[in-house]
């Protein structure tokens, strides 16, 4: 009896042990850690689910939610980053929330959305505003009301991928539509996109259109996907890419590319029922020429909805909020765009090592935690460690 007692105790020592170095590792890798951000000028005002473009070598951002209660905005706020200040713009016609944006020199073109309060109502109405002049006019609509899509300028067309035509729990369509901005007449039927969602990254780079991430329903956990698809428009034909490191949605507003790469800052985890409303701080760049996705340093804080851009060599990220119960915020963070230790742009070389093993564990974390039942999750507290 005394040798089996002998067993069982160090088994339970043993379980212990790595239980309690599975949480050490755990810790480690969603701690911020090293970072260059600091904090820039607030936004005149707080929002999540917001968009923007770049103008002017200006930061533009439109509509969004403006509080808990998920009020549309139809503010227009423009930042310059020399003078780190911000400044009004002519609001928009609608108060938006879902909505999307695409720039063509200092003419920023915004399609869809949904209009008031919660999402209820999509619309299909596209605007563009003129940065030099602050003037809004009225663009041909959508062929439906739509919301939550993603659009794009690939040479001189705009391209409208995806979306819900309905509000909550709705599934996404595959619509895929164009116009041409030199003869803006009427958006015209392009192949469907080879997996209908919403809430994706939609950015184009080179003659491609990368579809990144997003949702198959809207606001239903656990519908969230790792998929990237991506659009050749001389053949118009889509295939896919390398997936993200993890599902992965809400991050519309802050998918860009810059340097060749695209980024892809904050957003939601939909991982399981429990960590549905996680807010991310990852940071994670894909390469074209090796079709492969790195974990750049992240965040100072996890963000939903934020919305971000480079600009002179700098990243800048603002809006979103970081925690979904909580009210969208106004703080601007900024930090250098370059190799330098902690910068987010620093995703090759000795320095990028520890972010990119940092990144690879949480990866891992959010895609087996949601295997396990929501009790033993729970019971491991594996949810606490990764709202870090």
């Amino acid at each position: 009896m005394t040798f089996y007692w002998r067993i069982a105790k160090r088994l339970v020592a043993a379980g212990v042990a790595s239980l309690l170095l599975l949480y050490a590792v755990l810790y480690w890798a969603f701690s911020s850690g090293e970072s260059s951000w600091r904090q820039g000028a607030a936004a005149p005002g707080k929002r999540m689910m917001s968009v923007a473009e770049i103008a002017e070598g200006k930061l533009f951002v439109f509509v969004g939610f403006a509080n808990a209660t998920l009020q549309a905005s139809n503010a227009t706020y423009v930042y310059d980053p020399e003078l780190d200040t911000w400044a009004l713009r002519k609001s928009a016609p609608l108060a938006l929330s879902h909505s999307a944006v695409a720039a063509d020199g200092s003419t920023i073109w915004m399609a869809g959305g949904f209009v008031g309060q919660a999402a209820q109502v999509p619309t299909s109405r596209v605007f563009w505003y003129e940065s030099e002049t602050d003037t809004w006019g009225v663009a041909p609509s959508l062929p439906v009301a739509i919301g939550g899509g993603g659009l794009v300028r690939s040479n001189r067309n705009l391209h409208y991928v995806g979306g819900f035509t309905e509000r909550q729990g709705a599934s996404a369509v595959d619509s895929h539509w164009i116009l041409d901005l030199d003869e803006p007449l009427e958006w015209k039927a392009a192949a469907p996109i080879d997996v209908a969602r919403g809430h994706a990254g939609v950015v184009a780079l080179g003659q491609a259109i990368y579809v990144i991430g997003g949702a198959t329903r809207h606001g239903v956990p656990g519908t969230t996907t790792r998929r990237v698809s991506v659009y050749d428009a001389k053949k118009d034909l889509w295939t896919t890419a390398a997936s993200l490191p993890f599902p992965r949605s809400h991050f519309e507003g802050a998918t860009f590319s810059h340097g060749g790469r695209i980024y892809v800052v904050g957003g939601r985890d939909d991982t399981s029922e429990l960590l549905s409303q996680m807010e991310l701080s990852d940071i994670t760049v894909y390469d074209p020429g090796r079709d492969s996705w790195a974990h750049a340093p992240s965040l100072p804080v996890p963000l939903r909805s934020p919305v971000a851009r480079v600009l002179d060599d700098k990243f800048y990220v603002t809006h979103g909020s970081t925690h979904w119960s909580e009210a969208p915020q106004d703080q601007l963070w900024v930090a250098p765009c370059d190799q330098s230790s902690g910068s987010p742009c620093a995703t090759s070389g000795p320095r990028a090592r520890i972010p990119a093993i940092k990144g690879a564990i949480r990866s891992l974390a959010k895609r087996h935690v949601g295997l396990l039942p929501d009790r033993l999750q729970r019971a491991l507290f594996l949810s606490t460690i990764a709202e870090r």
